[in-house]
């Protein structure tokens, strides 16, 4: 959610959502893991979203897994299921998604928590992740308030 990309109503309208979403998975000590674009730094993130001092960071493109160490930061925490939130649901959702499908992560998308500059791109994405040969064993949409954490 860097403020550079995430110029649109559709995007702007998800931050204060995902917010809630991050205050709840803090107050369970839930890991959570940043990404940006290869032109984005911490400071353009989304002020509601600020990382933490110990959050880690990745860059890269839309697939957050490629040459980055997101696979090493999950595999070290032992964590098994990613919720996974955005801008772009067609790109850096879509793509980080599947490739955390594609290496044995279980993956929750709330669908109120990835947008696009038009609601096709969000139909597209919740369709593609519940379909797709790679992520549909994988794959949960879901809303925001019915995801729980637990340890």
């Amino acid at each position: 959610m860097e403020n550079t990309i995430c110029a649109n109503p559709r995007c702007r309208n998800s931050i204060p959502k995902i917010s809630a979403l991050l205050t709840r998975a803090r107050e369970r000590d839930m890991p959570v893991v940043y990404s940006l674009t290869h032109a984005g730094n911490v400071s353009d993130i989304a002020y509601p979203l600020s990382p933490a001092t110990q959050d880690p960071v990745v860059k890269s493109n839309v697939d957050k897994f490629y040459e980055t160490d997101l696979d090493k930061i999950l595999h070290d925490r032992r964590i098994q299921t990613v919720v996974i939130t955005g801008y772009a649901a067609n790109g850096a959702v879509l793509h980080t998604a599947t490739a955390a499908a594609f290496r044995g992560y279980n993956v929750v998308i709330p669908v109120e928590g990835m947008s696009a500059p038009n609601p096709y791109a969000e139909q597209y994405t919740a369709w593609h992740m519940l379909n797709s040969p790679g992520t549909r064993n994988r794959a949960i949409l879901t809303k925001m308030n019915l995801i729980a954490f637990c340890h």
